[in-house]
């Protein structure tokens, strides 16, 4: 089986603490990383809650017409986001 090949930038002690929890579980970083996408795909949508500061994140302006244009265009997005009212409700 081909693979392509996946690159991103992060903090050092980021990439640390999550190797360590990682190999703390069985797996390696790029098991995990198959595993976000792979996951992602199934659910159509990030396959964990967002939380930041304890609040509802909501998404950037114009997300609403990305939405919007994505299910006229029956492209796979998931059914709870209320793109009207700018609101996430994983």
């Amino acid at each position: 089986m081909q693979s392509s090949l996946v690159q991103i930038r992060v903090e050092p002690t980021l990439k640390q603490k999550a190797d360590a929890l990682f190999r703390s579980i069985g797996l390696d970083t790029a098991t995990a990383v198959r595993l976000f996408f792979t996951q992602s795909l199934l659910k159509g949508t990030i396959p964990f809650e967002i939380i930041a500061n304890n609040h509802e994140v909501a998404p950037r302006k114009g997300w609403a017409e990305v939405f919007s244009k994505a299910k006229k265009e029956q492209m796979l997005i998931p059914d709870t986001i209320d793109s009207d009212n700018f609101k996430w409700e994983w």
